[in-house]
């Protein structure tokens, strides 16, 4: 058995290590819950560390996809339903609403009260190291061990892509094209 996302906040949470990686909010949104004056005196989110060189470190991140599949029972619907959530400011809402543990998707939704709150210790110091500091993505929706196969490609698979649209003048379609072959060829491999 290994040691997952889950025991690493357990192991925290009852005090058995004393500093854990946590790029999400999920061990201070449990102390608020149930320990409020550890939330608010006991614990801290502090800076990301540094790197063995005193640079930067590239802060693991993640993004969340929503997918409308055509054959579905109402693509049409499920697409006006994605769009209500990102056009009309309702995934903001809906994070503010639901407290959740994970910063909203796009940097100007972070940009607001609930976020930039001075007085709570953990959910501002998130925010602004999430502005600042790179961040990794997974573009893959795959395992790191799958995903390694895209990263080792030659040409590298996502490089390329926005290169031929930033520096070569593509369209993003035919971009994309050349993309997704790419990788239907590694996938055949």
């Amino acid at each position: 058995m290994g040691w997952t996302n889950r025991d690493n906040n357990q192991a925290f949470l009852d005090q058995r290590v004393v500093m854990v990686l946590n790029p999400s909010l999920s061990i201070p949104n449990m102390l608020r819950q149930e320990r409020p004056e550890d939330y608010h005196e006991n614990a801290a989110t502090i800076e990301f560390p540094r790197n063995i060189l005193g640079g930067t470190l590239v802060i693991p991140a993640s993004a969340t996809r929503a997918v409308v599949f055509r054959e579905g029972g109402n693509p049409a619907l499920a697409k006006e339903f994605v769009r209500f959530l990102v056009e009309d400011g309702w995934l903001a809402h809906w994070l503010d609403f639901s407290r959740d543990r994970m910063l909203p998707p796009m940097r100007r939704l972070i940009d607001s009260p609930f976020w930039l709150d001075p007085s709570d210790p953990h959910r501002m110091r998130s925010a602004i190291q999430t502005l600042t500091q790179p961040q990794a993505y997974s573009w893959w929706g795959l395992s790191r061990d799958q995903e390694r196969r895209f990263d080792l490609a030659e040409p590298p698979i996502m490089r390329t892509a926005v290169h031929r649209v930033a520096a070569e003048g593509w369209s993003a379609e035919r971009a994309a094209d050349e993309a997704i072959a790419r990788i239907k060829e590694i996938l055949a491999e």
